[in-house]
């Protein structure tokens, strides 16, 4: 079988060989290329786009086997999706950047990943990512931890001293219940708009609404003394809901403190707190999952790009949420998912 390059696409010429039709159009690409057994034919067109030169996705057409090896490049050698440098350092500044502020990491992963041509979500390069995330969220809050840690102790004494300390890890606690019974219950639900992309976009839409309404929102100043049972479970709910990509968990978290009258500052540090079993909880269910690990130093420099870029977030949404302007990322959030609605496939 003679393999010839001409213009965009590779013309199979010779004897039909494992399903493959003599003169066929036989195209090799990550983007969303349909790698099946027997099939010869791989309906994605190339696209030398900046994008997917940036981020190193193949734009050169490439002969494709039936069985979907590769010819070209790594000779005969099947695609595996594997993420390079420059994907995870981009892919960690997006991860770092959509965790904490309130425009959905889930979304964005998921739009560029649908726009880049990633046929999977790497698996164990995503638990990394979020355990970055974590990790900037434990450094960035380790005085309220320390407090939550010595109020815990004061109560198992029964000291009066820490109180506060004590009661703020209580209510973490009690919003993490319904956090984690939504993501039990309605989890395959929910992970099923991953495949969704304009879907997310909808959802982005909605994040947009929800931060919109803020504005009005008259601050009451209430808090941690003030702050009741009923406010951790309505802030828990919002947490669990946006287990759905698209819907931002810090937006719709915040958002809801502040419809409770929250102190905007306690409305923030309750909402990037109780982030921490959330994550921590999501990632211990996902790593049963892992079947192959990839490139480590890859995986660690993502890692490490969203550990920087989520300390950098939670400085800047801090003071943003004090000054009370967390309306403003409704905007991004109406661009973002019009955007994804339109350019999404």
């Amino acid at each position: 079988m003679l393999l010839t390059r001409r213009d965009a696409t590779l013309r199979v010429s010779g004897a039909p060989a494992n399903g493959i039709s003599q003169g066929a159009t036989c195209i090799c690409l990550p983007a969303r290329s349909r790698f099946g057994e027997g099939r010869g034919i791989f309906e994605q067109p190339a696209k030398n786009d900046f994008f997917s030169k940036l981020l190193g996705v193949t734009t050169e057409p490439r002969a494709s086997l039936a069985s979907g090896y590769c010819s070209l490049g790594p000779c005969g050698e099947k695609w595996s999706g594997k993420i390079n440098i420059l994907q995870a350092v981009f892919l960690g500044f997006v991860q770092g950047v959509t965790e904490f502020l309130p425009i959905s990491s889930s979304g964005h992963l998921v739009f560029f990943q649908s726009l880049f041509g990633l046929k999977e979500s790497q698996l164990f390069f995503d638990v990394m990512l979020h355990l970055g995330t974590l990790l900037a969220v434990v450094v960035f809050f380790w005085k309220d931890i320390a407090k939550m840690v010595q109020g815990s102790m004061s109560l198992l004494k029964r000291e009066k001293r820490d109180q506060q300390g004590g009661k703020l890890l209580f209510l973490i606690v009690l919003a993490t219940v319904p956090t984690g019974l939504m993501g039990i219950v309605f989890r395959d639900w929910f992970e099923s708009f991953f495949s969704e992309p304009k879907l997310v976009g909808v959802m982005l839409l909605v994040t947009g609404g929800v931060l919109w309404v803020t504005r009005y929102v008259r601050e009451q100043n209430r808090g941690i003394e003030g702050m009741t049972w009923r406010d951790a479970l309505l802030i828990g709910i919002a947490q669990g809901l946006a287990i759905m990509p698209g819907i931002s968990r810090s937006g719709a978290t915040i958002s809801t403190g502040f419809y409770c009258g929250l102190d905007r500052s306690l409305a923030g540090r309750f909402s990037f707190l109780l982030s921490i079993p959330a994550i921590l909880g999501a990632t211990v269910l996902e790593f049963p999952k892992i079947e192959t690990i990839g490139t480590i130093w890859v995986t660690l420099v993502g890692t490490a790009v969203a550990f920087c870029m989520g300390l950098l977030s939670l400085k800047i949404l801090m003071r943003i949420i004090r000054a009370g302007r967390l309306f403003n990322f409704s905007y991004y959030c109406w661009g973002m998912g019009l955007l994804m609605i339109f350019l999404a496939k």
